[in-house]
């Protein structure tokens, strides 16, 4: 009996070897073409109808945000209104626009997208949110882009080392494409395409690793898709799709489905939906939604919004901290500054960190003539951002250039009366983050929420503690004023 197992342990290992060896003569193309045939081939590929969700935002025509369900300034209309849904036939050109699917489930979705006006895209240049699913043209993220992406760049494909990645052997090929590495990692045994890594330089985020997963993979018609896609990068946004077997089945048939579905639908669900467009169009006429303010101090006030700002006046200046959604927000922040603070010269606006959600709007200001107060470790970010001339906005017609105060560590800035104090937190969200402190009033402002216990409210209160500061006020740019004796109790037990 040991005798038998033996011998079959090592026919077993003889036949691994000899795949693995097999595996391991093929070259960057060879993989690249198992990986298509192990799908169904490239005809069915390229005949492949595609589905992409877009979070349209119904009023980016002014710049709100990309996800109004989040956005204190727009909350008029349900999160269902803003999705749409597409299939696109790429042999005939065709493209139905759906409104809800029922069948579609989404997990936990963000955007991969995140900061598309950020970046200069000229395509989407306010932020509304595109995902696509079994899209052609999303070169670098979703099935089966990345495939076509490597069919272009075939002379310049490149075999790596094989990587284990959860447990199985994976062949890796990479390209460099619109200044990006990037790499396919198929799997050995299945021949699927297991996962997609690129890395990216973007002007204001900067170096961002992204990851796309795919899995649950299932024949329809031919071809093999995979039905979940998982989104992953540095910057903590993460997407996680789940398309059901019938959405794909309903819409692999022939003809006009999105005509031939209206026609089933009840009276009462045709006029919702009509109802809904009304609403909608309406929406991205009206007039934008009053700020909500907060009288912190005298002088000082908080401006709310999905992320608030912060006025201050400083003699006879006034200095704001945070430049959150984009322009238009930007634009109605400076305009209700101008009337709580009246006759002060916009001198500054800082920012306590460089991610989107904090800085989107920072062009509006320059374009009003304010220096940018920042940690000195995003100049030359910012400085592509602010001098790019990708965007249609205020700056780029009002020719103005970028003014810097460059915060090393810690920086106090004083005017008339008032002296502001920023300070550096080190903390795991964001490098150079910087908290402001109002050195008469005893306020300290920071950009991030600050759940109980959590690590980020950890780095500020040691950041508070290692400088001995006493904090009368803890505002956060997120959620507000913070009950601080509440916070430590709960977040140093």
């Amino acid at each position: 009996m040991r005798v038998r197992q033996s011998i079959f342990l090592l026919f077993c290992l003889s036949l691994f070897t000899a795949l693995a060896d097999a595996q391991s003569e093929k070259t960057a193309n060879d993989v690249l073409t198992q990986t298509i045939n192990a799908v169904g081939g490239l005809d069915k590929l390229q005949s492949l109808k595609t589905l992409y969700t877009e979070s349209v935002n119904t009023r980016q025509e002014i710049g709100q945000s990309y996800l109004p369900s989040l956005n204190e300034d727009f909350a008029r209309l349900p999160r269902e209104t803003f999705i749409t849904e597409t299939w696109v036939d790429f042999a005939q050109g065709k493209r139905y626009w759906l409104r809800k699917l029922d069948g579609t489930k989404y997990l936990n979705l963000t955007t991969p997208t995140w900061g598309l006006n950020v970046v200069g895209e000229l395509r989407n240049p306010l932020g509304a949110n595109i995902v696509d699913l079994y899209q052609h043209r999303n070169r670098h993220q979703t099935f089966p882009g990345p495939l076509f992406a490597a069919l272009e760049k075939r002379n310049e494909l490149r075999r790596l080392p094989d990587q284990r990645w959860q447990d199985q052997l994976h062949s890796v090929i990479a390209f460099n494409d619109l200044n990006r590495e990037v790499r396919l990692y198929v799997n050995q045994v299945t021949g699927l395409l297991a996962k997609v890594e690129s890395d990216v330089t973007a002007l204001v985020r900067g170096k961002v690793a992204l990851e796309y997963r795919y899995s649950k993979w299932k024949e329809f018609d031919g071809i093999k898709l995979p039905l979940r896609t998982e989104g992953l990068n540095t910057q903590n946004a993460t997407s996680n799709w789940l398309i059901e077997d019938q959405l794909i089945l309903v819409n692999q048939a022939e003809g006009n489905w999105f005509a031939e579905s209206e026609k089933e639908k009840p009276e009462k669900e045709k006029k919702d939906a009509l109802a809904r467009v009304v609403r909608d169009r309406e929406a991205m006429n009206a007039v934008a939604a009053p700020l909500k303010t907060e009288k912190l101090g005298e002088g000082i006030f908080l401006i709310r919004g999905n992320i608030n700002s912060l006025a201050v006046a400083m003699g006879e200046y006034a200095f704001v901290v945070e430049a959150p959604t984009g322009e238009a927000r930007s634009q109605q922040v400076i305009a209700q500054v101008k009337e709580l603070l009246p006759n002060k010269q916009l001198i500054a606006v800082g920012v306590t960190h460089w991610h989107y959600d904090t800085i989107a709007g920072l062009r509006a200001y320059v374009a009003e003539g304010a220096r940018v107060a920042m940690s000195a470790s995003y100049k030359d970010m910012f400085e592509k951002y602010l001098t790019s001339n990708h965007y249609d906005d205020a700056l780029s017609k009002s020719k103005n250039k970028p003014q810097f105060l460059e915060i090393e560590k810690e920086r106090s800035i004083s005017l008339g009366p008032r002296t502001i104090t920023a300070i550096e937190i080190p903390n795991a969200h964001a490098a150079g983050m910087l908290g402001l402190y109002l050195n008469q009033e005893k306020l300290f402002f920071v950009g991030e929420a600050l759940p109980p216990g959590g690590a980020f409210t950890r780095a500020v209160l040691e950041a508070l503690q290692k400088r001995k500061l006493e904090i009368k006020t803890l505002v956060s740019a997120c959620t507000g004023v913070v009950a601080l004796d509440q916070l430590q109790a709960v977040t140093t037990r």
